[in-house]
């Protein structure tokens, strides 16, 4: 999709007619942060899954397609997507941002957790 600011407003105007919160998940942005005050551990894993569902981010036609698939999956990995969080986390004074990082900053730890629901751009976010 092209980023414009005609896509942009096509984006806002399906947002607002659809069912979803007016502050565009803002308010879920301070659980997250709390959720990962500890860093990515067990406990930050399992609200942060039952996140993706709710946001519908698990939903596919391909495996993995269920919180309990996507769950493994994410265990399995943690130690190796923590030691990417921590390396993000060591370029910035604060919580890394547009402004502190850069695309290659992030690219690996994009990577790792888009290939974990075949490599959906989506689901990364």
């Amino acid at each position: 999709m092209k980023l414009s600011i005609e896509n942009l407003k096509r984006g806002i105007k399906w947002w607002q007619e659809g069912k979803w919160p007016p502050d565009y998940h803002n308010l879920d942005y301070y659980t997250l942060y709390q959720d990962r005050t500890s860093g990515l551990t067990e406990h930050w894993l399992t609200p942060t899954v039952d996140r993706l569902a709710q946001w519908r981010a698990i939903r596919s036609r391909k495996p993995p397609n269920t919180k309990d698939a996507i769950l493994a999956s994410l265990k399995a990995k943690l130690t190796d997507l923590r030691k990417q969080y921590e390396r993000i986390l060591g370029l910035s004074n604060d919580e890394p941002s547009i402004y502190t990082v850069s695309w290659n900053d992030i690219d690996a730890l994009y990577t790792m957790i888009a290939n974990f629901k075949n490599r959906s751009p989506v689901f990364a976010r």
